[in-house]
């Protein structure tokens, strides 16, 4: 089982790879209509990629997200489902050729680490972990999508500041991706919310106590606020445009540090997901 995990691995990166060659070659040619048709595509990946963490979960016993290997296959599928469901619903393919390459390098990750399905451990043997880690990892998603759209904002903008845009490529108006930056950010801020509330009640049957500002609770509350911080200048204060967008890009740095560089040096649970 545990090669066909492997090859069905593969499979899937392959699926992603080719759809973001794909993608980006009919976005630089212009052919809007063939990137419609193929930018379904990615429901094949997705396909492939439920399938594939199906297996894994057969193989290992437990649903797949008890250690790197698995946390990214399940962070990398739930980023592009998201998209998947996003470009179905709004009918717009413009950010694919951004998410396809995402997808494969978050895959490619969980290729080169240990791809052993040990029992949970121990600490992992709690019904929380059901709760915390996919809403933890929903949240990463869209977040992820809120910057992928900020930095397709500033290609937009600056091509249109040179006025040097690639006669073919066309990226969507900087209104349209201001406000899908707002709208992935309000559905993962939420998210992120119940995964820090949920993961101090399992703190609480751990070490009898709901918050002990270990370092990912740290940085996931300096996530939270950076998020919250967002949300309110643009709901409160009405801000728009490149300054919010950067706070967005700066949001996703620190993602990155809370999802994994804090797994990777933590002593306390968290770091059992990055062995």
């Amino acid at each position: 089982m545990g090669q066909t995990v492997i090859i069905l691995l593969v499979a899937t990166i392959g699926t992603y790879l080719l759809l973001s060659i794909v993608l980006g070659a009919t976005a630089l040619s212009g052919r809007e209509n063939l990137k419609r048709t193929l930018a379904h595509g990615i429901w094949l990946a997705v396909a492939l990629h439920t399938v594939l963490l199906i297996v894994r979960w057969v193989d290992s016993g437990h649903f797949p997200m008890a250690n790197t290997f698995e946390t990214m296959m399940l962070f990398s599928w739930l980023l592009a489902a998201t998209y998947a469901i996003m470009q179905t619903v709004l009918k717009n393919y413009s950010l694919g050729m951004f998410v396809s390459p995402l997808a494969v390098l978050g895959l490619s990750f969980a290729f080169f680490t240990t791809n052993k399905a040990p029992g949970l451990v121990p600490i992992l043997k709690s019904k929380w972990l059901y709760f915390h880690v996919p809403f933890a990892f929903a949240s990463y998603a869209f977040f992820t999508l809120a910057s992928v759209a900020a930095v397709a904002y500033f290609l937009k903008e600056y091509f249109l500041k040179v006025k040097r845009q690639p006669s073919k490529l066309k990226l969507p108006p900087l209104e349209w991706l201001d406000t899908m930056s707002y709208r992935f950010v309000s559905m993962g801020f939420p998210l992120l919310t119940i995964a820090i509330v949920t993961g101090a009640i399992w703190n609480m049957n751990v070490a009898d106590a709901f918050w002990t500002w270990g370092p990912k609770q740290t940085w996931s509350l300096i996530l939270w606020i950076i998020y919250g911080i967002y949300l309110h200048t643009r709901a409160v204060r009405g801000w728009r445009g490149r300054g919010t967008n950067i706070v967005l890009l700066f949001g996703f740095l620190v993602m990155l540090i809370t999802f994994f560089g804090v797994n990777f040096l933590s002593k306390d649970m968290h770091g059992t997901f990055f062995n």
